[in-house]
């Protein structure tokens, strides 16, 4: 008999503080051990979780209900990948703060009550991100500057072999930075990734246009166009099983979707030349990978 779980209680009528967007596709066994971490640190705040399933094939909705009756499940017929599917959880949203969480994510501290009690002290914060580790509490390096055609073209391709001697991801990614603490970003983490509720809905929430990349690069352009600021807070961390979901995509999936949202980000900020370069070139890296084998592939 499976154990229900319950968040902290609402009152009557009360709205939960909190929304918990978790995206799911093939990564049930994940999004359980997520569900359940959640419930068992969060303490503080009240929350609500919606599931938005992109038609897994390892899932049974019955027995998800059963193991978490207060859970909210969107069932779509098809994939429809992180930006439309966390907008459909958007439009039902009822929480002051809305989280975005891969399902590969799980807790072992209250960090979402220590997200919401500093966003709630600083009103100028768009989005914020938690510290990340990995399994083996290594620290997973977020936040970055914003995208750039000539890193993009070098570090999503073969070139980056050739020109591994100009270290540009470590200038984009703060590397100096202690990511212990509290800092400001252009860009934290779409993997977990907490905003204002009102402003992601005044933002229309994520460019639909961008299935599965560049989302949080986009929409952390518009959160500082609209005067708020994107901040990485290094006081509280989340654990993070790097990559499940898009495992269960493929590599050679992964790979054309990355060209495809890379020309709409492109084009959108820069312009139709410099996207079709970028989208062109990731496209013949993956022609290269699968031809001889040896050549690096977009992650």
């Amino acid at each position: 008999m499976p154990t229900k779980l319950s968040s902290k209680p609402l009152r009557s009528r009360q709205k939960p503080i909190l929304t918990i967007s978790l995206v799911n596709y093939n990564t049930t066994d994940l999004l359980i051990r997520c569900i359940k971490s959640i419930y068992k640190f969060t303490k503080v705040i009240s929350f609500e979780i919606i599931v938005v399933d992109n038609n897994s094939t390892d899932i049974d909705t019955i027995i998800l209900n059963r193991l978490f009756p207060q859970v909210r499940i969107i069932s779509n017929s098809k994939n429809l990948y992180y930006s439309i599917a966390n907008n459909q959880a958007l439009q039902v949203a009822q929480g002051k703060y809305f989280i975005v969480l891969n399902p590969d994510m799980y807790l072992d501290q209250d960090t979402l009550s220590s997200m919401v009690a500093y966003m709630e002290k600083h009103h100028n914060i768009g989005c914020i991100e938690p510290l990340q580790v990995d399994d083996q509490n290594h620290i997973i390096i977020t936040a970055t500057t914003h995208k750039h055609p000539l890193v993009d073209i070098i570090e999503l391709t073969f070139l980056r072999r050739l020109f591994s001697f100009l270290q540009l991801l470590p200038k984009t990614q703060y590397i100096t930075r202690n990511r212990n603490l509290i800092w400001e970003a252009d860009v934290v983490c779409g993997g977990a990734l907490m905003v204002q509720t009102s402003l992601m809905k005044k933002l229309k929430g994520f460019n639909e246009e961008l299935k599965l990349y560049y989302g949080e690069n986009d929409l952390c352009q518009r959160v500082q166009n609209a005067g708020y600021k994107n901040v990485h807070f290094g006081k509280t961390s989340i654990h993070h099983t790097l990559s499940s979901s898009t495992n269960q995509i493929g590599w050679e999936k992964v790979s054309k979707t990355y060209a495809r949202d890379a020309y709409f980000y492109y084009k959108k900020y820069y312009n139709v030349f410099v996207a079709g370069i970028i989208s062109t070139a990731i496209i013949i890296n993956l022609w290269l990978a699968k031809t001889f084998k040896s050549i690096d592939t977009v992650r």
